[in-house]
């Protein structure tokens, strides 16, 4: 990069180089107190020079800058939705609830009420929305069951159903993998990498597997998970569905008429990795090891799709690479030295990892 080679005191020889001879250039002089400022500022320049790069390129792009590159390619980040669900107030008839009311979980995940309603028989039901958008809006049923504040006449609150519907923003890792795809494989007719680019488009999914022709002509099958291979929930896979395919085969969707688009999501496969006799290079910490061969099998695993191959000799060659392994006497996955197989609908996912 250009700051390598243009370091503040290359930078400083090369002005004291260019000075005529007969002028004292020794440190402490005038000509070279006077460079020596002018060598700062510029070393500065190519230092942004490089920052300038990183930022104009997709694979070393960040933050607002990758979001001007994707948007440039039609390639928008995907900001994340706020889940929705339905709270309980029980209490004393006629005792009012007004809209925008707070009501929260004991961990303190906020959910604001979307209407006025009235208690009548004992209780009264509301839908709410999370404070925010995020993934750890979805909560289970009976967790939320504070107010932030007391209103006479109220018993208490709870959520019979879970809350469900909330995905994460979009990372930058997601939104550059998204975007190098649309532009290494361009928009075609709707072929498979069409379909994959798609589903990718909604809020929450993070893998797909595309299955043409599954159910005679015309009909394909998207196999969609989220955030590490986790099964989305039916708000997600309705959100895939009206963007793909609202009605079956009419084009009115992504989808090219004619083409009836089934959308399901993916059960998790567990794979349990056992590591027989590691010893680890001079210098490691143990747990600082465990920590890297965690790391690169969960990277191999997070980038398979729904149906991949477990390939047995990548997860070895993972924990050979890692990061302080100097030696190991044996792995298995799942019990076995050999590649596992995965159904359509199946995406693997790590469980544990142990050693012996």
């Amino acid at each position: 990069m250009y700051s390598e080679e243009n370091s503040q005191q290359i930078i400083l020889d090369r002005l004291l180089n260019n000075t005529p001879s007969d002028v004292d250039k020794s440190e402490g002089s005038f000509i070279y107190d006077a460079a020596s400022p002018v060598s700062n500022e510029i070393a500065q320049a190519y230092i942004n020079m490089d920052v300038i790069l990183d930022k104009a390129f997709a694979k070393t792009s960040y933050g607002k800058w990758l979001d001007m590159i994707s948007e440039s390619h039609g390639v928008p980040r995907i900001i994340g939705n706020k889940s929705t669900g339905q709270v309980t107030f029980t209490g004393k008839d006629n005792t009012s609830i007004y809209k925008n009311t707070v009501v929260q979980t004991k961990a303190g995940l906020r959910f604001i009420t979307d209407k006025d309603v009235v208690i009548t028989n004992g209780s009264a039901s509301v839908t709410i929305t999370a404070e925010d958008i995020g993934s750890k809006y979805n909560v289970p049923a009976s967790s939320i069951d504070h107010l932030t504040f007391n209103i006479n006449g109220i018993t208490s609150i709870n959520n019979d159903d879970e809350v469900k519907g909330g995905t994460d923003t979009e990372t930058d890792d997601y939104l550059r993998s998204r975007l190098l795809e649309k532009v290494q494989n361009p928009p075609s007719s709707g072929n498979m990498q069409d379909y994959k680019r798609w589903a990718k488009e909604v809020s929450g999914v993070k893998y797909v597997k595309v299955v043409p022709l599954w159910n005679g002509n015309g009909t394909v099958k998207l196999i969609v998970s989220g955030e590490n291979g986790a099964p989305l929930d039916e708000t997600v896979l309705q959100n895939v569905k009206d963007y793909i395919d609202p009605h079956n085969g009419t084009g009115e969707g992504k989808a090219p008429m004619g083409a009836n688009v089934t959308i399901v999501t993916s059960t998790q496969m567990k794979i349990d990795v056992n590591i027989l006799g590691l010893s680890i290079k001079d210098g490691y910490e143990l747990s600082t090891v465990k920590s890297n061969i965690q790391a690169v099998v969960n990277k191999y695993l997070n980038g398979l799709n729904p149906g991949s191959v477990i390939n047995y000799n990548s997860i070895r060659a993972s924990v050979t690479f890692a990061e302080g392994v100097s030696d190991f006497i044996n792995v298995t996955v799942n019990s076995e030295t050999a590649n596992i197989n995965t159904s359509d609908e199946q995406k693997s996912v790590l469980n544990t990892i142990t050693y012996s």
